[in-house]
């Protein structure tokens, strides 16, 4: 699961969403500076979702490089 962040504008009728990107772990960073913010586990994802902003900050700054997969595209795309 993605960590990320939605809100609902009554008034425009808009619906919004955004992912939260951290900063990689050793793997990623010849590849991109941001990688999305996972959270790994069910602990992790129910104090996301109701634990503290702090506890949100925490989780969602953690870089997870192993859960993330590298696979060279095809040369001919």
């Amino acid at each position: 699961m993605l960590a990320g962040l939605y809100d609902y504008n009554k008034d425009l009728e808009l619906l919004s969403f955004t992912i939260i990107t951290t900063a990689p772990g050793p793997r990623f960073p010849a590849l991109h500076h941001r990688v999305p913010a996972i959270l790994p586990g069910a602990s992790e994802i129910e104090s996301y979702l109701s634990g503290s902003i702090d506890d949100a900050l925490s989780i969602a700054g953690n870089s997870v490089d192993d859960l993330l997969a590298v696979n060279p595209s095809n040369p001919r795309v």
